[in-house]
């Protein structure tokens, strides 16, 4: 919805006894409030994102638990989680359901997996989890790629692993909208961040490398292979595997071993997960039953989709207001 229809819906709902003000970014939550709030142009866009109700400032969006956990401890910051943190605090309302998955692209023209081949992997921001996922290629794996072609694997902080570039298909960083690499969906008119790769069209399986490892929160790359239609294995938090089965989705297991998941040393998780993958892409078998789960994966996808997130968000924000 574009912002002069948000303003006008904004403009004829009822004001609240709370002085509400959001902005161009924000404007949609408040909507779901069902309560007119002030527009702020003064600040059309803030990163991370935020509305205030009186003195509390009410963080939304992808970055709200990070944001929980790296801002100091203030009672009139309140955090709509995209994630759940580590140790609770009572400003965070931890919830599963990350804004990727709404934003990250749903695909309508998957391939089915026995038609691919090879594995993939892209990494973009430097996080610590990454890092060891080179140094396991670099230390175990480097005759795979040398001996192979078939996989897309690029680091874009990957200053300290200069011997890995030459196996990149692409530079460090080269622009997402580079045409080689652009999505087969034509019709999808999101962030670039949010779009699946060729990768996501050819791979057999993707080495998903989580934004954190630290704590259980999905963002798109999780989302990207779920939407792909592919199995995955994911490089993320202790027990990532366990969130999203109660979640509904199933994961790879005995298919893909998947005790790296119940591995709290971040360390020998990663290991565990890329010797997983490669143990996995070296013989792959039981592809008509990965596809079944895949296509079930899929499909909880498509029912979260159907969900609004706005208004998600808006009934764990109800409770401070009052018409």
């Amino acid at each position: 919805m574009n912002i002069r229809d948000l303003l006008s819906i904004n403009a004829k709902l009822p004001m609240s006894r709370q002085r509400i003000v959001a902005n161009y970014d924000t404007i949609e939550y408040t909507i779901n409030l069902g309560c007119k709030a002030e527009v702020d142009v003064a600040y059309k866009k803030t990163t991370p994102h935020y509305f205030t109700i009186d003195d509390k400032k009410v963080y939304v969006g992808r970055e709200s638990t990070q944001l929980a956990e790296t801002i100091k401890y203030n009672e009139n910051n309140l955090f709509i989680g995209a994630g759940f943190l580590p140790q609770p605090q009572h400003n965070h309302i931890g919830t599963p359901f990350s804004e990727t998955l709404w934003l990250t692209e749903f695909s309508n023209d998957t391939v089915a997996i026995q038609n691919r081949k090879g594995w993939c992997c892209t990494m973009s921001g430097n996080e610590p989890h990454r890092n060891i996922i080179c140094d396991i290629i670099k230390e175990k794996y480097l005759q795979e790629l040398i001996e192979h072609d078939d996989y897309w694997f690029c680091y874009d902080e990957s200053k300290h692993y200069y011997d890995l570039e030459k196996f990149m298909f692409r530079k460090p960083w080269q622009p997402y909208f580079n045409k080689k690499y652009i999505t087969k969906n034509s019709f999808y008119h999101g962030h670039p961040a949010f779009q699946l790769g060729p990768w996501h069209y050819e791979s057999i399986v993707e080495l998903v490398p989580e934004t954190t490892a630290e704590y259980f929160e999905i963002t798109e790359k999780t989302v990207k292979p779920i939407s792909a239609r592919m199995p995955f294995v994911s490089v993320a938090s202790f027990n990532f595997l366990h969130g999203l089965r109660k979640m509904g989705f199933k994961t790879f297991s005995p298919y893909i071993n998947e005790n790296y998941d119940n591995e709290k040393n971040t360390t020998l998780r990663v290991e565990m997960a890329v010797d997983a993958m490669f143990s996995f892409i070296k013989s792959p078998s039981n592809l008509q039953e990965i596809q079944n789960i895949c296509d079930h994966n899929y499909k909880i996808l498509g029912k979260i989709r159907k969900n609004n997130y706005f208004s998600f968000v808006a009934k764990k924000v109800k409770r401070l207001i009052s018409l």
